[in-house]
């Protein structure tokens, strides 16, 4: 949780491996880190990181927060994620795509409650 900005804070790690499971444990603990408030989270995925089709639709279900920014530095990165948010436009909060972390936290801040 960041207090000062008001939003939730999430990274993987580099390598890191995301099933069902896992994304439902990330969300219980994003969760717990807002107090049950809907805030805005920033999750960060500029380190290599693999999620597995069924947490990704699991993710895109997610009405637990008021809006998505992925903070993000490689292109691949940046094409699956936005392949993801076509994919499931109509399912998602606000989500956007950054490569600065100033300019994901001041446009999540507009969805803080």
């Amino acid at each position: 949780m960041d207090d000062e900005n008001g939003i939730v804070r999430f990274a993987y790690f580099a390598g890191g491996v995301c099933d069902l499971e896992g994304a439902k444990r990330i969300l219980a603990v994003e969760e717990r880190a807002s107090g049950g408030k809907r805030l805005p989270i920033l999750i960060d995925v500029r380190l290599p990181v693999t999620i597995d089709q069924e947490a990704r639709a699991f993710f895109a279900r997610i009405k637990s927060f008021s809006a998505f920014a992925f903070l993000m530095d490689s292109p691949v990165s940046a094409m699956m994620t936005k392949i993801f948010a076509a994919v499931h436009e109509k399912e998602l909060v606000p989500t956007k795509l950054f490569n600065s972390e100033r300019e994901a936290i001041d446009w999540l801040q507009g969805f803080s409650e």
